[in-house]
């Protein structure tokens, strides 16, 4: 199989977290072109992570296999294998999206001034960027769990990662005399517990509705988050325990 245009047909990969990178060229022309190997190599890589993701969500992980994902992408099975040894490798390199997730909860914890605002700010972003990206979701929230020990590895660090950023930003706004919200294994546990949580709402509301209205949850996972792991005094008032 020679290597087509992925934009040319009914397999084109669609919008995704990569796109926005600026770090690869979405798509090479079938004539000769002035592209170092560096850039056709980096665009390989990226319609090969977006394919990834989509045959995954498509078929489930499965069912969707190197000949489709190699197909969605644009290129040969021959040049997949030049790029990843399987499937699993191929899977497990789209979590560099993830890592562009952390750093938006990152950034956009930087404004909030309380423990509410952390928790907040890094839902709206978390669940924003997961509802715009329905293939993305679908792959590597829902299909991940039932893959491989390797992948769910993954999964476990994107979560620890999220609590991290989280953990972050609520010592920077409760200074040092405020509680530490991972000062023993124990609290770290229950922080990515928590998040684990927003996942399972995340699950369940994927069971009857499209990614796209994921920010529709968004007050139950803030909810859930606060009284987890905020104190009572930091907490929203619909956060409080009425008792």
């Amino acid at each position: 199989m020679s290597e087509t245009n992925p934009a040319s047909g009914p397999g084109a990969a669609g919008p995704s977290l990569w796109d926005t990178t600026g770090d690869a060229v979405s798509a090479l022309p079938r004539h000769r072109h002035g592209f170092t190997r560096d850039e056709v190599r980096r665009s390989q890589e990226t319609r090969l992570r977006v394919a990834t993701v989509e045959v995954v969500a498509e078929s489930g992980y499965a069912g969707a296999s190197v000949r489709q994902i190699a197909a969605r992408a644009g290129i040969s099975t021959k040049t997949f294998y030049e790029l990843y040894p399987d499937k699993e490798a191929a899977f497990l390199a789209t979590y560099a999206a993830v890592e562009l997730v952390t750093e938006q909860m990152l950034a956009a914890g930087d404004s909030a001034r309380t423990a509410a605002e952390v928790i907040e700010a890094g839902l709206r972003t978390y669940l924003g960027t997961l509802a715009s990206q329905p293939a993305f979701t679908q792959s590597l929230v829902i299909e991940a769990v039932a893959s491989t020990d390797r992948i769910r590895a993954r999964r476990s660090k994107g979560l620890a990662d999220f609590a991290g950023v989280m953990t972050h930003h609520l010592r920077r706004v409760r200074g040092p005399a405020g509680p530490d919200p991972a000062s023993t294994t124990a609290d770290q546990a229950l922080l990515i517990g928590a998040l684990g949580g927003v996942n399972e709402l995340m699950v369940q509301h994927l069971g009857s509705a499209p990614a796209a209205t994921l920010l529709d949850i968004l007050d139950p996972a803030r909810i859930l988050l606060e009284r987890i792991v905020l104190t009572a005094d930091e907490r929203s008032p619909d956060a409080r325990d009425p008792r």
